[in-house]
């Protein structure tokens, strides 16, 4: 048996709930959830707890519980769902990879640890999925894409053969990028956009076709 915790509470969690409803495995039992907004500690999520913060992760290892999964998703900042992962991994938690199985996912695409990948979505041959990445609902990651770490493919994504997402990038709802187009480390490209030039690290860009809008201090 399999006895995880899920860190983070929130829409993401609950449709993460769906897909671990969806997968059945019997050899699974979420045994609670850990969220750093104390309003919501002891309330319930589908007969789940949430039982306090991440203080508690010591603890709750010590009664056995060996695995964990990340349900904190990201909106333009993947660095909260990276700071979960590592402290999951420091502790010598085990991340569950999580593949919906309505999701369409190459035999020859490399998945690895503590991934998502969502409903709908379809991963082809040769793509590489860094650890702790959501491809979600919906999204199209084509042939030998290379996804970094700690990355977030939104919702409806198009992201044509040979793309590079370098790691804490958010890629919004609806965005398309072309085949061969690399993009840096902690960028962001907006909802709908269309993405035809590669874009730096730590840069946004927004539009049809994108143009960088904001450009972080490293």
């Amino acid at each position: 048996m399999k006895r995880a915790v899920i860190l983070g509470c929130g829409g993401h969690c609950r449709v993460l709930l769906d897909s671990i409803s969806r997968l059945g495995d019997k050899n699974l039992k979420i045994e609670c959830f850990l969220d750093a907004n104390k309003e919501i500690w002891g309330e319930t999520i589908e007969n789940i707890e949430i039982r306090g913060g991440d203080e508690l992760l010591p603890e709750i290892k010590k009664r056995g519980v060996d695995y964990f999964i990340v349900g904190l998703g990201g909106v333009g900042n993947c660095i909260p769902r990276a700071k979960l992962f590592n402290i999951g991994i420091s502790l010598g938690l085990k991340p569950i990879t999580i593949i919906d199985p309505t999701a369409v996912v190459s035999k020859n695409a490399q998945i690895l640890q503590g991934a998502q990948i969502f409903a709908g979505a379809v991963v082809n041959n040769g793509a590489i999925i860094g650890e702790n990445s959501i491809i979600n609902s919906g999204a199209i990651v084509e042939h030998d894409c290379k996804i970094g770490n700690n990355v977030h493919i939104a919702p409806g994504v198009v992201l044509s053969g040979n793309v590079e997402i370098g790691d804490l990038s958010h890629i919004g709802t609806g965005a398309t990028v072309i085949q061969g187009i690399k993009i840096g480390k902690m960028a962001i490209v907006g909802a709908g956009s269309t993405v035809i030039k590669n874009v730096l690290d730590n840069t946004t860009v927004v539009g049809v076709p994108a143009k960088e809008i904001r450009k972080k201090k490293e």
